[in-house]
């Protein structure tokens, strides 16, 4: 099975690097930056959880994912639940809305 990460605002898909090997012993792991963060350049689109969801759908559907799970904190979370509520692909959504690095 596929899972999306969507990182918090200000932080990038490094934020996952902890976690990421346990990750990927169970699943596909599509990870990426929101535009402006980590190595993703700003684009012209205003960001917005809304745009940020909608980026989030052009991967997976270009990945030619039918179903997936979904995992975003802060404002990556907001994001992923208006990404599962987007014609119910998602299979499951998780959300942390604080994660502590320790």
């Amino acid at each position: 099975p596929a899972m999306l990460l969507l990182h918090g605002g200000l932080g990038s898909a490094q934020d996952f690097a902890a976690i990421l090997p346990k990750l990927q012993r169970y699943f596909f792991v599509i990870e990426a930056d929101t535009r402006g963060h980590g190595r993703s350049t700003r684009g012209t689109a205003v960001p917005t959880y809304a745009q940020i969801a909608d980026d989030a759908r052009h991967i997976v559907q270009a990945l030619g994912l039918d179903e997936y799970h979904v995992f975003g904190f802060s404002d990556g979370g907001i994001a992923a639940y208006r990404l599962a509520a987007h014609r119910g692909t998602a299979a499951s959504l998780s959300r942390c809305a604080k994660c502590s690095r320790t």
